[in-house]
C-alpha cells in the first residue's frame, strides 16, 4: 500500500516534470520581449541553438491558452490528465495506473487529493486522501520533500529552462511546423532549474543526477509532446487541447479523510 501511494506521487511528479505550462506568470516585460525580438528562424536537424529565447516564448504561448489536456506514458503505467496553468501554481487533475491500482490525483494549490480504488478500498466512508505538504500527519511529513518537488516542477519547466542563459540545444528534427528539441543537463544544471521554476529551496529533496528533455513545439511554439529521461526511465507526454474549458476543484471537505499507512 505504502510502495503504491509513492509510486502515485512520483508519477504525478512526472508529469509535472515533463508538463510545459505556466503556474507563475513571466513579467510584462519579459514576456513582451520574448513575444516580440523572437522572429521566426528557419532551423535544420542537428543545427545548435540557444535554448533560453526558445522557451521563453513557449512558456508565453502556454500562458497565453492556459490549458491543456496531457496524455503521458512512464514505465508501464498510464495517465490521462488535464492542466490549469493560469493561477498562482498549476492545478492538476489526474487519472493514472499506478501499482496494478487505478489511481485518481486532483492537485490543487500545492496540495495532493488522492482518491480511486486504493482510496475505496481503505474505507473509513471517505472516497479522497489528503496529503498535504504542511501537513502534520505521517504520509504527508514523508512525502513533503516529493510534494513539493513535484509542485516546483510542475510550476513551469519552459520558464524554468528559459532563465538559464546559456544553455544550448539542438534542433533533432524539423517536421513540417513542428519542431523538436533536445537537451541534457546535468545535476547542478536541474536543481538550477528547479529553483528557476519557483523553489527558493529544495528542501533536502532529492535532485536526479541528469535530466533529458526532447520537446517538439508546433508553429505557435505550443509544446505539443515531450519527451523526459532521467534514471533510465522515460516519460513521454503528448499534449493536446489548448485553450479548451476543464474543469479542476478540490473535493468536497466532506469526503476527504486523512491517509494513515502500515510502518
Amino acid at each position: 500500500m505504502k510502495r503504491t501511494v509513492i509510486t502515485a506521487v512520483l508519477m504525478a511528479g512526472s508529469i509535472g516534470l515533463a508538463g510545459c505550462g505556466s503556474g507563475t506568470t513571466p513579467s510584462t516585460a519579459g514576456t513582451a520581449s520574448a513575444t516580440s525580438s523572437a522572429a521566426p528562424v528557419a532551423v535544420r536537424s542537428g543545427d545548435p541553438v540557444d535554448l533560453a529565447p526558445i522557451m521563453r516564448k513557449s512558456s508565453a504561448a502556454v500562458l497565453a491558452k492556459k490549458t491543456a489536456h496531457l496524455s503521458m506514458t512512464v514505465g508501464s503505467g498510464a495517465v490521462q490528465a488535464d492542466v490549469d496553468y493560469a493561477g498562482p501554481t498549476t492545478a492538476m487533475k489526474m487519472s493514472m495506473d499506478a501499482g496494478g491500482q487505478k489511481v485518481d490525483l486532483i492537485v490543487v494549490d500545492k496540495v495532493l487529493y488522492l482518491g480511486g480504488t486504493m482510496a475505496a478500498q481503505l474505507g473509513a466512508g471517505k472516497t479522497w486522501f489528503k496529503i498535504d505538504p504542511k501537513g502534520t500527519d505521517a504520509i504527508s511529513k514523508q512525502l513533503a520533500p516529493l510534494l513539493g518537488q513535484m509542485s516546483t516542477a510542475a510550476q513551469d519547466p519552459t520558464r524554468a529552462l528559459g532563465a538559464m542563459s546559456g544553455v544550448k540545444a539542438t534542433v533533432a528534427s524539423v517536421d513540417g511546423g513542428n519542431t523538436t528539441y533536445a537537451v541534457t543537463l546535468d545535476k547542478a544544471q536541474v536543481e538550477q532549474m528547479l529553483k528557476a521554476g519557483g523553489a527558493d529551496a529544495l528542501g533536502g529533496a532529492t535532485v536526479p543526477d541528469g535530466l533529458s528533455y526532447k520537446v517538439t513545439l508546433d508553429a505557435d511554439s505550443l509544446p505539443v509532446r515531450v519527451v523526459t529521461s532521467t534514471g533510465g526511465v522515460d516519460a513521454t507526454v503528448s499534449v493536446t487541447r489548448w485553450g479548451q474549458p476543464v474543469d479542476i476543484s478540490a473535493p468536497p471537505a466532506s469526503e476527504v479523510g486523512s491517509l494513515k499507512l502500515p510502518g
